[in-house]
């Protein structure tokens, strides 16, 4: 329940971070001679002033197939549960006309179903780190408008009853900051091999956009996406550089999570909970060996790859 909100940083190197209890309103100061950004958000290296990237990379900057032709701030956006169920007294729900604020759904724009899946997504062009809110709400007016028409409007569900939905945002995708070595999708389809190959990502580049239903009717507050698996971008098991697991201009700073250095496309496959576990694995296991040379993130590359091998090759202990 911290939230960190400024980093002190002294010749390229982080020297404190400074949060904030979202409860009590207590402050807490964090030095240390490492720091590792698994915020998702990249919030660390972001009040840092590390270089980082938010939404699609043109297809110039690595000649990616699937990159379009102009970079852009299209991006995964975030989801919440929602679930409603059939009930003896299910109540009334407000019409959407009564909903002013809620999305106007129609016969045509609406979205069947009695609970949310993955494609009720939100924030597809919004900063999702800076306004987090904002995507939110706007989920929140989608579902609210959505099934205000279903409740009011179609049979099968008159004696459903809106039971739960979540507050708070699993996001997708937000900044992402750069590394030595910037993964991306040709890396990845090609098998590039890199001397310093890590954990392993097996899953599908799976990228999510506006469906064009959600553009005609919604269009800059779309809420439901389609997949680009639908193309069936599948990928063989590919050892991600280390490389691309500390920042390359805060030298003390390693980058976890969905935040490392990789482009939007490549995001589609490393994303997932599984992989990124692993991801966190390789990073401690390269802060032990920071810790025991007195040493950077850059150095275990340079000069500490080998004892790197050697620590992955055992994997991490069970206890």
């Amino acid at each position: 329940h911290v939230h960190a909100y400024k980093a002190a940083t002294h010749d390229g190197q982080i020297t404190s971070i400074t949060g904030k209890h979202l409860q009590s309103g207590e402050e807490f100061l964090f030095e240390g001679r490492m720091y590792v950004d698994c915020t998702g958000d990249g919030v660390i290296g972001y009040l840092a002033g590390a270089e980082y990237r938010m939404g699609r990379e043109s297809k110039a900057y690595a000649q990616e197939p699937s990159a379009p032709e102009r970079e852009d701030q299209k991006k995964m956006g975030m989801s919440m549960h929602w679930y409603a169920y059939p009930r003896e007294n299910s109540g009334t729900f407000p019409t959407v006309k009564e909903l002013p604020w809620a999305m106007q759904c129609t016969k045509e724009s609406a979205a069947r179903g009695s609970q949310w899946s993955w494609e009720w997504e939100t924030g597809l062009e919004v900063d999702n780190a800076l306004n987090a809110e904002l995507a939110r709400d706007n989920y929140f007016r989608a579902v609210f408008g959505n099934w205000a028409y279903l409740k009011n409007n179609e049979e099968r569900f008159k004696e459903y009853r809106l039971d739960y939905l979540q507050y708070i945002g699993m996001k997708r995708e937000s900044r992402r900051i750069m590394g030595d070595l910037v993964l991306t999708e040709n890396d990845i389809v090609n098998r590039v091999k890199y001397p310093d190959a890590s954990f392993t990502t097996t899953w599908t580049m799976d990228l999510h956009y506006a469906t064009p239903k959600q553009v005609k009717y919604f269009k800059g507050w779309e809420w439901m996406t389609y997949c680009t698996n639908g193309k069936e971008v599948w990928i063989r098991p590919y050892h991600v550089p280390y490389r691309c697991l500390y920042a390359k201009d805060i030298a003390n700073l390693f980058i976890g999570g969905r935040c490392m250095s990789v482009t939007h496309q490549a995001l589609g496959t490393v994303r997932v909970q599984a992989t990124l576990g692993m991801a966190g694995e390789v990073i401690g296991m390269a802060a032990s060996l920071c810790a025991k040379h007195g040493v950077l993130p850059r150095d275990v590359y340079r000069i500490y790859l080998n004892d790197l091998k050697k620590l992955m090759r055992a994997g991490a202990p069970l206890r």
